[in-house]
């Protein structure tokens, strides 16, 4: 519900672009929508930067931003829409499912942010982090592998694919939700990285999402927090083995957190997606004690 829905197309600074629409829906000019006046200056970009303009049906909608930014189309309900663009330029984006796309995007560098999507989520990040990246492919299997992993302790209440926008002006030193995950570009580098590594940047990462997914399941944000990095350090264990990041990894209930991770490596995702399941669909559990319990 409210996802930002791909269109490949990117508006240019000061450009006036026009979209026609089949169905009502809400166009989005920009992925850093994080507002900053909420945070203290200076700033290290203008307080908000995107802009969100409704279309009605078969209406010509005319868009602009002093700004630019990758076009989204919003809807608050699952369809199918199909939309016409004019004035509008391509960006550079990679994708698991089309090998072919980078290069046939890669071109378009007049633009200063592109996408890298692997399976089950999709980064937003400067274009010379994504050039950076050396073999594209294998590391957008091993984040598409991390992310099925954690997607499987959500089970059933998963209904869409994540996306993390690089943010160069954090609010706070920790990851934001907000229809997307903000996470600072001081990250990005220790998140996709060539390396081939685990990273405690990666492991807060994934519990972030965890997290933005259950987030008030448990009517407790401590037993929250526990599980979405139980499952964010069970899914680093099953790329790289005993890991240190996942074995060392600190918690405000580091009891419960070892006897969680103990579980999660010998049985898997299935005994944590159940119980949310339970807690979820449950109407007599009410306190986060009988959450926990």
């Amino acid at each position: 519900q409210n996802a930002w829905n791909y269109t490949g197309h990117y508006l240019l600074p000061g450009f006036v672009g026009t979209i026609t629409s089949d169905a009502p829906c809400t166009i989005q000019i920009g992925s850093n929508a994080l507002q900053l006046f909420i945070k203290q200056g200076p700033w290290k970009r203008y307080p908000t930067i995107t802009h969100r303009v409704s279309a009605k049906k078969d209406e010509e909608v005319e868009v602009a931003s002093p700004f630019g930014g990758i076009c989204y189309i919003l809807s608050d309900e699952t369809i199918s829409i199909n939309i016409s663009l004019t004035n509008f330029t391509m960006y550079p984006c990679f994708s698991y499912k089309k090998p072919d796309l980078w290069s046939l995007t890669c071109k378009y560098d007049g633009v200063p942010c592109g996408e890298f999507s692997c399976k089950g989520i999709t980064f937003v990040m400067p274009i010379e982090k994504i050039k950076n990246i050396e073999d594209k492919q294998k590391v957008s299997d091993v984040i598409g592998r991390l992310i099925t992993v954690t997607n499987g302790f959500v089970g059933p209440k998963l209904t869409r694919s994540h996306r993390v926008v690089f943010e160069i002006d954090m609010p706070s030193n920790e990851p934001i939700f907000d229809e997307v995950l903000y996470v600072s570009i001081k990250d990005c580098d220790y998140i996709i990285n060539n390396n081939n590594q685990p990273t405690n940047q990666l492991l807060v990462l994934l519990s972030s999402l965890v997290f933005a997914e259950i987030d008030s399941a448990f009517l407790c944000q401590e037993v929250e927090l526990t599980f979405s990095k139980v499952a964010a350090a069970a899914a680093l264990n099953s790329e790289w083995e005993e890991n240190e990041i996942s074995n060392n990894a600190t918690n405000d209930n580091q009891k419960a957190y070892n006897v969680l991770l103990s579980i999660a490596i010998k049985y898997g995702y299935k005994p944590f997606a159940a119980a949310l399941k339970e807690v979820i669909e449950n109407p007599y559990i009410k306190t986060g004690y009988e959450h926990w319990e």
